[in-house]
């Protein structure tokens, strides 16, 4: 009987070794194999729904831009033309009841998506947390209050949901966001700061130079961007170039985010529109508003000279000479009239001073709510300011909100400019006769400017501290000829104080130089507000 040889089975020994070697090794190769292909697939997953949520949300933009830009126009409304969904101007609108159907459908190169605007409010017109984003209860397209010209008929409270499904690659999203219009709506519950100007020359809509400009919110434009980079850059939380298909623009001439912006927000979100964004003009506002006496009709001549004969100029106050503090008892009337519209650094001589702001000795004009009219606004220098009585203390409280509105409209050449520190009565300290707040009521304070010149906020070496405005800064004039800009001036260090708005600012042109800061704030909302439109509020809500 012959045995294997101890060759043989050295030999048997390394060939079964060698088999459950390739055998792991096969394992361990598939299983690679295997977590790549599935980390492939996921991150093709993510792809997919991180296009479909972009793409969902450029839905929403696209159809909020096309009711802000005919919400005003009442064929449209009394047509039940701006609801666009089912179908396009035809006036039939059915409710949805099946989401994969329902809604304007758009095809797009990256994939589609279908917009539904649903009217999912209550009678007292809040919005009932029991409907779901696409509501079975469609928007006709109407809106508007019984007391003006827009049909109440469906929807008076001008209460929508905007929604939109989008689908790339097989991958869907639900995104749906809450829109309101006209009343007391505005535009100032979506940025905090617009460029409206879209001209399709150098003439830039926003430009920046000499400091960082820090945007916390969205910053928008309808045009060409300036100095976004380096130690002049704009950064932002979230920007939105309008009006690509009017301009040609690139990213080389709007918003781009480049290593400032992410450093900034690594979050940053851009979002690219062909259409401009729409704004009125100051004077459109003030005949749109409602004033008594005032129709909507007027020309624009006939509304400024109504402005002149009905502002409330001679409520302007003054520290008294004795027991100085902003109270009722503490300040007396400035002596201004209604046809008193030129103020400047000499309305300052010969006032008593009082504390303000921690500082002794300050002469002040305070502005208690109403609505102030000036053809020159130019005040500068030291131991001088203004303060905005946003708490009405002065005169007794202000429990409705009422604003405290400054509309200029200078038609000369003339310096229009803050050069000089702005205090807020809320924020003052009690001491002083404030209510001690950390900051001002940023849904008081509104600054309308109608000219073809700047205006400059002005955060001049000469004084201590920052230039901090609370409210709102608009500035439309939407005209090639007769375009509003809105200046920023801050210091050239970073180190040092800057000019810092807490609210919102929308000019046909923005100009930001030396360092400034924006912050939007929800807290700009004001049932009284001039500005009106189209708003929106609470981001997106993702339902897929």
């Amino acid at each position: 009987m012959n045995r294997p040889s101890q060759r043989t089975k050295e030999a048997g020994s390394a060939l079964v070794t060698s088999l459950i070697f390739t055998f792991i090794l096969a394992l361990m190769v598939g299983a690679g194999i295997t977590y790549v292909a599935a980390q492939t697939k996921n991150a093709w997953t993510k792809s997919n729904a991180d296009a479909a949520a972009l793409l969902a949300e450029a839905g929403i933009n696209d159809e909020l831009s096309y009711i802000a830009r005919n919400f005003r126009n009442t064929t449209l409304t009394s047509g039940y033309y701006l609801n666009r969904a089912d179908p396009p101007n035809a006036g039939a609108i059915t409710d949805c009841t099946d989401t994969s159907t329902c809604g304007r459908l758009v095809t797009t190169t990256n994939g589609s998506y279908r917009v539904y605007v649903s009217a999912n409010w209550d009678t007292t017109g809040t919005y009932s947390s029991g409907m779901t984003p696409f509501g079975v209860t469609a928007w006709n397209g109407k809106y508007g209050t019984a007391s003006n010209s827009y049909n109440a008929t469906y929807n008076p409270y001008g209460k929508i949901c905007i929604n939109c499904k989008a689908t790339v690659n097989g991958t869907v999203r639900n995104l749906s966001t809450s829109t309101a219009i006209g009343g007391s709506n505005t535009p100032l519950n979506l940025y905090a700061a617009f460029g409206v100007n879209s001209m399709n020359n150098n003439m830039f809509a926003i430009s920046s130079s000499g400091g960082n400009c820090d945007i916390t919110g969205t910053i928008g434009t309808n045009g060409k961007v300036s100095a976004n980079s380096g130690s002049t850059a704009i950064v932002f939380n979230s920007a939105i170039n309008a009006n690509g298909t009017g301009l040609g623009v690139t990213t080389s001439n709007q918003f781009a985010l480049d290593s400032y912006v992410t450093a900034y927000d690594p979050s940053a979100k851009l979002v690219t529109e062909s259409n401009p964004r729409p704004f009125p003009n100051v004077t459109q506002l003030m005949k749109d508003h409602g004033f008594s006496g005032l129709a909507s009709s007027a020309t624009d001549t006939q509304a400024w000279a109504w402005m002149l004969a009905n502002n409330n100029n001679s409520r302007m106050r003054k520290f008294a000479s004795t027991g100085a503090r902003v109270s009722a008892s503490g300040t007396v009337s400035f002596g201004a009239t209604s046809a008193v519209q030129d103020f400047k650094t000499t309305s300052f001589n010969g006032l008593s001073t009082g504390t303000v702001g921690g500082t002794t000795g300050v002469k002040a004009v305070i502005f208690p709510p109403g609505d102030y009219y000036f053809t020159h606004f130019d005040v500068s220098g030291s131991g001088i300011a203004i303060i905005i009585d946003d708490a009405g203390l002065t005169v007794g409280g202000n429990t409705n909100d009422d604003q405290v509105r400054f509309w200029i409209d200078d038609a000369t050449n003339k310096i229009n400019q803050i050069d000089i520190p702005v205090y807020f009565s809320s924020a003052l300290a009690t001491s002083e006769g404030g209510l001690g707040n950390s900051v001002g009521d940023p849904s008081v304070f509104r600054l309308l400017y109608a000219s073809h010149k700047d205006f400059t906020f002005y955060r001049e070496p000469g004084w201590t501290g920052n230039l901090d405005v609370c409210g709102a800064v608009y500035a439309v004039q939407s005209t090639n000829s007769q375009m509003a800009q809105i200046t920023f001036q801050g210091n050239s260090s970073a180190s040092t104080e800057k000019v810092s708005l807490l609210g919102s600012l929308i000019a046909d042109k923005v100009v930001f130089q030396g360092y400034s800061k924006l912050t939007f704030t929800p807290s700009l909302y004001n049932p009284n507000d001039i500005i009106q439109g189209v708003g929106g509020w609470g981001g997106y809500d993702d339902g897929s």
